[in-house]
Order: C-alpha cells, then structure tokens, then sequence
C-alpha cells in the first residue's frame, strides 16, 4: 500500500538527494538505534524485572524473527545471551 502522494514523495526525493551519501548513512544508522530503544523500552515495560542480557536477546527476535528459522533464532538468543 502506497498512501503518500507523488508531489509528498517528489519532495522527499529532492530533500534526500541534496544530503551526502554520509549524511544518508547517519541518518539510517540513527533511525535503526531509535527503533532498538523504542523495542527495548516496549520489552522493558512488559517484563520490568528482564535481565540486560535477555532484553538484548529479546530485542533481537522481536526485530529480526521473520529473517530467521525457529532454530537459527534459538541458536543466536543463546549466543546474545553468553555475550557472544
């Protein structure tokens, strides 16, 4: 589903493409710790009492499940949890 308009979107394009390819990347690299802390937070308010090493295993299965089988998952929770 594409709800934006063509003129929205044509502008956004223009904004872009005057930042440089660094800028670009800064930007991306913000967006995706913005998206970990809010996870984070989100788990944090679920289960109060989570340990560092657990959020940080939850984190990651809550943002990358779909890109992994059941076993894949499980095996990569265990290493974020050993510290690994």
């Amino acid at each position: 589903m594409n709800d934006t308009p063509r003129e929205i979107e044509s502008h956004f394009a223009r904004l872009m493409s005057r930042r440089t390819g660094s800028e670009r990347v800064e930007m991306l690299f913000s967006m995706a710790a913005t998206a970990k802390a809010i996870t984070a937070s989100s788990i944090r308010a679920e289960r109060p009492t989570i340990s560092e090493a657990d959020l940080r295993a939850a984190v990651f299965e809550r943002l990358y499940a779909s890109d992994y089988s059941p076993e894949e998952l499980s095996a990569i929770r265990e290493r974020i949890r050993m510290g690994r």
